[in-house]
């Protein structure tokens, strides 16, 4: 993806680069988490239990949840989300009463009603933010699907206008009212909206995931 981008900004020689390897992964950090909100990864993350446990963290790709399931011998149990909204009491097990409720807090927590046993399995469905690859200019590395490519190219293309923006913000600071002109005349400026219209272009071609459904399956 970054040689992509690095075509499109005709900045491919390393050698003498505008944007170096760590200004393109922060671009495409950024692009992954903003792609995620419209459309996330499906995880599954499955933990073997050595002690019993009274809570569970996910991993911090976590986005937003999914069925959480319990597999004791060859059996299967879907345990109950137990909803919670701000300013409310946490529930204990004496109100609620069913071993098999949880409830998540703080978010990407998962806390059990009452202690899961040790020797038990929990498996938690997700969804979750997309990764950045370990290296740098692995672009077989980037899990995305296929019609998600063309967005990020343009989000990072749109985060890249930042860095000779900021540029030519300081040296504005030394001409004279007559040379610094108006600031729609800023050829960044209109590059940086025409990128952000092409990401929003492509994303309105698909339907936002729809999430919803799983907090409450």
């Amino acid at each position: 993806m970054a040689a992509r981008v690095r075509r499109v900004l005709d900045d491919s020689d390393l050698s003498s680069a505008t944007w170096s390897v760590e200004d393109l992964r922060d671009y495409l950090s950024d692009a992954l988490a903003a792609i995620s909100a419209h459309t996330a990864r499906e995880r599954v993350f499955e933990k073997e239990l050595a002690a019993d446990t009274a809570s569970l963290v996910l991993p911090d790709d976590f986005l937003d949840p999914g069925p959480v399931w319990l597999l004791s011998g060859g059996t299967r149990q879907f345990l109950t989300p137990v909803p919670l909204k701000p300013g409310e009491v946490l529930p204990d097990s004496e109100a609620v009463g069913d071993e098999s409720d949880f409830y998540w807090w703080p978010e990407g927590t998962l806390n059990f009603v009452r202690q899961v046993a040790s020797g038990n399995t929990l498996r938690v469905h997700y969804w979750a933010y997309w990764s950045v690859p370990t290296e740098p200019e692995a672009e077989e590395m980037l899990a995305i699907p296929r019609w998600l490519e063309s967005p990020v190219k343009w989000h990072m293309l749109m985060q890249a206008m930042s860095k000779p923006s900021a540029q030519a913000a300081y040296l504005a600071q030394f001409k004279t009212k007559r040379d610094s002109g108006d600031p729609e005349d800023n050829p960044l400026i209109v590059a940086a909206r025409f990128y952000r219209r092409q990401y929003d272009l492509d994303l309105s071609e698909k339907p936002p995931q729809n999430r919803k459904g799983w907090r409450s399956i």
